[in-house]
C-alpha cells in the first residue's frame, strides 16, 4: 500500500510541475502557436488553464497509482535498478515527438522527462521504502 501512495504522491508532484509549465505555455503564447492550434485566440487564457489543472491532476495521479501498484506487484522494491532504466526509458519515450511537434519549448519538454525520471525512479521508491 506505500507503493501505491507513494506513486500517487509523485504522480501529484509532476501533476502540480505539469500545471506550471503548461500555464506557461497558454500565458507565454502570443502568436498563437500553442492553444491556436485547438483553440479560438479570443479564448480567455485563465479559463483553459483551469480544465489543464484538472486534468493533469486526474491523469497523473492515477498514472501514479498504476505505477505504484506495478511497482508492488512486480515487486520492483527488490530490483531497483531494474525500476530505475524502465522509469528511465518511460520518461524518454514522449520525448521526440513532443520535440518534434513544438521545437521552440525543448527545453521545457526535457524537463519534464527529468521530473518524470526523478520522481517515479528515485522518489517513488524512496517513499515506498520508508516504514
Amino acid at each position: 500500500m506505500r507503493a501505491v501512495m507513494a506513486g500517487w504522491s509523485a504522480g501529484y508532484l509532476l501533476a502540480v510541475l505539469s500545471t506550471i509549465v503548461l500555464t506557461y505555455l497558454v500565458f507565454k503564447d502570443k502568436t498563437g502557436e500553442v492553444i491556436g492550434r485547438w483553440l479560438d485566440p479570443e479564448v480567455s487564457k485563465a479559463l483553459v488553464t483551469v480544465p489543464l489543472l484538472l486534468g493533469t491532476t486526474i491523469a497523473l495521479t492515477e498514472v501514479g497509482v498504476v505505477l505504484g501498484i506495478i511497482y508492488e506487484v512486480a515487486h520492483f522494491s527488490q530490483h531497483f535498478w531494474a525500476w530505475f532504466m524502465l522509469m528511465f526509458a518511460v520518461a524518454w519515450i514522449p520525448l521526440p515527438p513532443t520535440v518534434m511537434f513544438f521545437r521552440s519549448h525543448w527545453k521545457l519538454w526535457v524537463f519534464m522527462s527529468l521530473s518524470f525520471m526523478l520522481l517515479f525512479a528515485d522518489f517513488m521508491p524512496y517513499l515506498a521504502s520508508r516504514g
